[in-house]
């Protein structure tokens, strides 16, 4: 298809335009016009992706490949799951609920494609991570029964505490790692002591699956965004090498009493939300609770992720929202 090799690099600096690089001549941008786009491909490998990407796009339609998605691993297992999904992915689009829910959403799964790394320009600064004020805060039921899996150190469930307090019943907070289930540990001790009269806080050392048993671990050298093994996920060795572990996992329908009125569930689990989901169908079939649900550890998850829930749940109203300036921290939500 292609031939040749590389055969000039392309650069809009006009003083670097006649001299080589490692023996490429470099040459103006406008040197592509006169290439046969059934014939030339074209390798962006500069962070500036966006910008060089749509100059690109005005010259002729090549075939475009990404550097940054070539070179880094994690980058590509993301961009083979969303290469060629345009169906799913235009179907996920006329479930969401808001124009900007639709933006983000797309516009999350383009950087992801191309590898860009900057996504800063999608927060909302009032959207808080998990709760999104105008449709978690306003009209809630009076005894709120919260599940928190990956609750990590209790840093969620303490912000939920501070927002919902007046409404809150009960949570319960599932986290795998020992570790940090201790810090939960200190937490529920607090909470459940006399001095303070509710939510009734109960901790679980467990991960959320779609079947109960036991399963390898991976631990994070950082104590944070350790995961459960799976084929198609993919960690740097510098922030994981060799460390792993054994933990026991449940389904929620099955350690959740069913006559527990369940009101809300957010599920950070480093790609394990959607079998976490499948272990969850009674409670979210029977209870309809508000969900938090991240979609952003598994290319797959951002569609695939939408449309379980909407197969469970047909009248969830869904909403998307990034939270960070990286690519990390896209949450979808789910309410009725």
């Amino acid at each position: 298809m292609y031939g040749g090799g590389v055969s000039y690099i392309c650069d809009n600096n006009p003083n670097l335009h006649g001299k080589k690089f490692y023996g490429f001549d470099i040459v103006s941008p406008d040197v592509l016009k006169s290439e046969d786009p059934k014939k030339t491909a074209v390798l962006i490998t500069t962070l500036k992706v966006k910008e060089v990407l749509e100059q690109i796009v005005a010259i002729n339609d090549f075939d475009i490949f990404f550097g940054n998605v070539l070179l880094n691993e994690k980058n590509k297992v993301v961009h083979e799951e969303l290469f060629g999904r345009e169906e799913e992915i235009n179907e996920v689009v006329k479930m969401l609920h808001d124009d900007f829910s639709k933006y983000v959403f797309l516009e999350v799964i383009r950087r992801r494609l191309i590898g860009e790394p900057d996504f800063k320009d999608l927060i909302l600064p009032e959207a808080k991570m998990y709760i999104l004020p105008e449709y978690f805060t306003e009209t809630r039921p009076c005894d709120e029964i919260f599940i928190d899996c990956g609750a990590y150190n209790g840093d969620t469930v303490k912000k939920f505490i501070s927002i919902f307090r007046k409404t809150l019943k009960k949570i319960y907070a599932f986290e795998p790692m020992r570790e940090q289930y201790q810090k939960l540990l200190e937490l529920e001790d607090y909470y459940n002591s006399s001095d303070f009269h509710n939510p009734q806080l109960i901790t679980k050392c467990y991960g959320v699956s779609d079947k109960n048993g036991t399963t390898e671990f991976n631990l994070s050298l950082t104590g944070t965004g350790s995961y459960i093994k799976q084929e198609n996920m993919f960690r740097p060795k510098e922030l994981f090498g060799n460390k792993k572990t054994t933990i026991e996992t449940v389904r929620l329908d099955d350690v959740i009493p069913m006559d527990e009125k369940i009101t809300f569930i957010k599920m950070d689990i480093e790609g394990s939300e959607k079998e976490a989901i499948l272990g969850a169908k009674k409670i979210i079939k029977n209870h309809k609770p508000r969900l938090a649900i991240s979609i952003y550890h598994l290319g797959e998850d951002y569609y695939s992720i939408p449309i379980l829930l909407r197969e469970l749940v047909p009248e969830y109203n869904l909403c998307v929202r990034h939270h960070k300036v990286k690519h990390y921290d896209t949450v979808l939500y789910a309410y009725i």
